[in-house]
C-alpha cells in the first residue's frame, strides 16, 4: 500500500509488500494447508532462498510463503515494469498488489493463483497429498 514504510516489514530488503497484502498471502497460504512449511523466521527464509538458488527446490529448503511471495513480485515486474523496484516520490517501496490494483486487477485473484501454485509445487516436492 502506498505510504508504507519498509522498516518493518519482513523479508527483502528489495522486493516488499504492503502489510495488509503481505498478511493476506500469509492467511492464504495457510488457509492451503502450507504454513508447516513456511520458515520461522526471516534468517532462515534468506538461508532456504539462498539454498534453492544454488541447488533447486527440495523439500529442505522450500518455503511456499516466500516462492508465492516471489510469483506475485515476477508478474508484477512483467507486466507492471521496473519501476516496482524503486520508491516513490514520499521513499515508500511499492507494493506489487497495490500498484496491479491500480491497474484494475484484482490483488485476491494473484494471490490465490501464487497461493494454488504452491499448493501444486508441495505436491511435486511430495510435501502435501495429491488429490485423487
Amino acid at each position: 500500500m502506498a505510504g508504507t514504510k519498509p522498516d518493518n516489514h519482513p523479508g527483502s530488503k528489495t522486493v516488499k509488500m504492503c502489510m495488509p497484502h503481505w498478511e493476506d498471502l500469509k492467511k492464504t497460504i495457510e488457509d492451503r494447508g502450507l504454513m508447516g512449511l513456511v520458515a520461522s523466521d526471516g534468517k532462515t527464509a534468506v538461508e532456504n532462498l539462498v539454498s534453492e538458488l544454488q541447488e533447486g527446490s527440495n523439500p529442505q529448503n522450500y518455503d511456499p510463503l516466500m516462492a508465492a511471495m516471489l510469483a506475485i513480485w515476477a508478474n508484477a515486474l512483467k507486466y507492471g515494469g521496473l519501476y516496482l523496484m524503486s520508491q516513490d516520490d514520499q521513499g515508500n517501496d511499492y507494493c506489487p498488489l497495490c500498484e496491479a490494483q491500480k491497474h484494475g486487477i484484482e490483488a485476491a485473484e494473484w494471490i490465490a493463483l501464487a497461493a494454488d501454485g504452491q499448493v501444486e509445487m508441495a505436491r511435486g516436492l511430495k510435501l502435501a497429498p495429491k488429490i485423487q
